[in-house]
């Protein structure tokens, strides 16, 4: 069989028009819309079912729905009959509020032309809202890491701060696990997902103290700090709020007097048992006002 040539090049609202399907020279995949600030990846496969001799396809315009950009990562060819990559939509929101959303956008995977006599199969497997609890999907599947190289944007806006490259592996990690990865906090914000951010910084007169800076997109009433096993706390501080050692004293809650709104510093203080090492691999989480507690994130410094 002979390399099947794709460029993915463009992303539809609606279903491909009738006379693109017969010209055989696009496949349309499927892909759920994801919430609003919020991800959903879907990897594919197509596969060449017969010899044939394509050429080379050729770009084409980019249509989306308002708000939803599309990146995209094609794997290494190890099989001329087939092509693998990974589709990423992310759609911003607004404010930092999800809403649901049920609608499909139509990605077109433009291709050499089908003769007669041949066709094309598709494999599509997706994971929609790659941000809220689901199933996991294993973008390792689909492409190698070091296919990461060639991501590229089909389309919609940019991302604050967030490169195609950088899109595609966040959302990847988001969906394969629940664990905090580095760079959610970043992706998180520029999706304008409910997100926070917290540093750490020596205090230069206690060698085993540290001192922490905490803020949230959204408001909290509370928020926690939890540490690896090879550090424990031995005690800690916050102004205007009361805090607690948990679980050996490896995790500290602390409790505002009063609620904290979006994007308010929140300095604290903690003590370990030992000194601390650089870039300590702490995760945190808040609560919000209603009471919801967000996923964990990765603390960085000192």
């Amino acid at each position: 069989m002979r390399l099947l040539l794709l460029a993915l090049v463009a992303a539809l609202v609606a279903a491909l028009p009738s006379t693109a399907l017969a010209a055989r020279t696009s496949t349309p995949v499927r892909v759920a819309e994801p919430a609003a600030g919020d991800a959903t990846v879907a990897g594919f496969e197509l596969k060449l079912v017969k010899q044939q001799q394509p050429p080379t396809a050729a770009p084409a315009a980019v249509k989306l729905p308002k708000g939803i950009s599309v990146f995209a990562v094609v794997a290494k060819q190890k099989h001329t009959d087939r092509v693998r990559g990974v589709l990423v939509l992310v759609r911003r929101a607004d404010a930092v509020k999800a809403r649901a959303s049920a609608s499909t956008v139509v990605v077109n995977l433009r291709h050499a032309a089908i003769p007669q006599g041949f066709k094309t199969t598709l494999s599509v497997k997706q994971r929609r809202n790659v941000l809220a609890a689901g199933r996991a999907f294993k973008c390792s599947s689909w492409f190698k890491p070091a296919d990461l190289r060639s991501a590229v944007s089909l389309g919609g806006p940019a991302l604050p701060g967030v490169s195609p490259r950088e899109a595609v592996a966040a959302a990847c990690s988001a969906a394969s696990s629940r664990d905090p990865f580095a760079g959610e906090n970043t992706f998180r914000q520029a999706l304008n997902a409910p997100t926070g951010f917290l540093t750490f910084t020596r205090e230069p007169t206690v060698p085993n103290q540290i001192d922490g800076s905490a803020s949230f997109t959204y408001p909290v009433k509370s928020f926690s700090v939890l540490a690896d096993q090879k550090h424990a706390f031995t005690a800690c501080n916050i102004q205007g709020g009361t805090c607690r050692l948990l679980r050996k004293n490896h995790y500290a809650v602390f409790k505002l007097a009063a609620p904290a709104g979006p994007n308010t510093p929140l300095p604290f203080a903690l003590a370990l048992a030992k000194t601390p090492g650089t870039n300590l691999p702490f995760q945190f989480s808040g609560v919000s006002t209603r009471g919801k507690r967000e996923p964990g994130l990765l603390t960085s410094g000192p």
